[in-house]
């Protein structure tokens, strides 16, 4: 089938993002937060954002600069929410969100440069379809980007581009750091000399982050780690649903309110603790697992990155919109325009749409009531359990196919920068 050409569809797609962006401005407001605090002190970001910094998202700034770190995120964050600074005041979120609206398209050329015919295209119609509102906020498009760059290099044996990807992933957050395993079985298997370059390059980079966080601010430096640890369960994490089920097949109801702390709507109610505990569990095992069958060469490194990342999500707290920026570059690589790929992951993300940002709409509230609003939490489960359901037929279909190291990792040959 004939594509658009991919500058053509980006562009339109990043017209339709930005303007997607200016509908929920309060995750950039916070990184606005931050990055003044941490060049003029709170004194300055008060006055500029009062409404934002001191009231709502971040209470007790620190007073001097060049003190207060993100609370949530890696220290590397920081840098990109500083870059919009240059700018005039006024202009700070228009320029963050063309910033990762370059990175988004970004991802789509490196998606059509080394990915199967039609990944970039896909790329963008899974951001739309799912994402759009929250792709040009959020700096996950970042994240993802260093998972993807991280990928490609270490296929086509680029071992230190790949550690040091990571390592740029981890130190926006830290969750890629568990995909650092999958990158040593590939250096191992491909028995790189010296071995240790990578995983030095990797621990290097972290620890001098990590270590530059402690310097400025010793009390911020694993404090990212302890806020994830200390935040309720969101009403979109999957262990929310598995309370919500349980709580609907015992005919005990489970509550949801806003938590300003957490910037998030989290979920309260019988069996929470239990199921969160569960789905920890099931996704240690899981990605221990996954691991296994990757050394084994029943994965390859590209399903090894998406089912990791997968499990990930579905064990932690949080299971956040943005959250599937993530996968999907990964799930356009390895699929490309496969029909079945497609459309799987697209009800995926249609689902995520139908419970956000759709029933806040204008036109479906005058049009079709607060249904849709009511019963937020049953379509939240829906979209967790086709997550859990198509990455199950993916890991089936997937180890039904493997052969030697993976279709990808086996037979990576480079002609003229593409992947044939």
């Amino acid at each position: 089938m004939r594509l658009p050409p991919l500058w053509l569809f980006g562009a339109m797609a990043a017209i339709m993002l930005l303007m997607a962006a200016t509908q929920d401005t309060r995750d950039v407001l916070e990184y606005h937060c931050y990055a003044l605090d941490f060049w003029q002190g709170a004194h300055v970001a008060n006055s500029a954002l009062s409404a934002t910094c001191a009231k709502v998202i971040l209470p007790n700034l620190a007073t001097a600069p060049f003190q207060e770190l993100p609370r949530e995120y890696g220290p590397l964050s920081l840098l990109v929410f500083s870059l919009p600074l240059l700018a005039p005041v006024g202009w700070y979120n228009t320029i963050f969100n063309i910033l990762m609206c370059g990175v988004i398209l970004a991802i789509a050329w490196l998606l059509e440069r080394f990915g199967p015919r039609g990944a970039g295209h896909v790329w963008l119609l899974y951001t739309l379809l799912g994402v759009m509102i929250e792709a040009a906020g959020r700096f996950d498009a970042l994240v993802a980007a260093a998972i993807l760059i991280a990928l490609l290099a270490a296929q086509r044996g680029r071992s230190l581009l790949a550690y040091g990807a990571l390592a740029a992933g981890t130190l926006l957050k830290f969750f890629p750091l568990a995909l650092l395993p999958l990158l040593l079985i590939s250096s191992w298997r491909r028995r790189e000399e010296p071995f240790w370059r990578g995983p030095a390059l990797f621990a290097g980079i972290v620890l001098a982050g990590e270590g530059l966080t402690a310097l400025i601010s010793p009390a911020r430096a694993l404090e990212p780690l302890i806020f994830m640890d200390a935040r309720c369960v969101e009403v979109e994490a999957f262990p929310a649903t598995l309370a919500y089920l349980w709580g609907s097949l015992t005919g005990r109801q489970v509550t949801y309110h806003t938590v300003e702390r957490y910037s998030s709507v989290c979920q309260f109610g019988p069996g929470l603790g239990g199921a969160q505990t569960l789905a920890t569990l099931l996704a240690g095992v899981g990605i221990l697992a996954v691991f296994w069958l990757v050394w084994r060469g029943r994965l390859s490194l590209a399903h090894g990155f998406i089912f990791a990342t997968g499990l990930l999500i579905l064990g932690a707290k949080v299971f956040s919109i943005q959250y599937l920026l993530w996968l999907s570059p990964l799930i356009a690589y390895a699929y490309g325009a496969q029909l079945l790929a497609f459309a799987s992951w697209g009800v995926v993300l249609l689902a995520t749409t139908l419970y956000y940002p759709i029933p806040t709409n204008p036109w479906v509230v005058v049009h079709f009531g607060l249904w849709l609003v009511d019963h937020t939490l049953a379509l939240i489960a829906v979209r967790n359990i086709l997550v859990v359901v198509v990455g199950a037929l993916a890991l089936w279909a997937a180890l039904r196919g493997a052969c030697g190291v993976g279709e990808r990792d086996a037979s990576v040959v480079m002609e003229g920068g593409r992947l044939l």
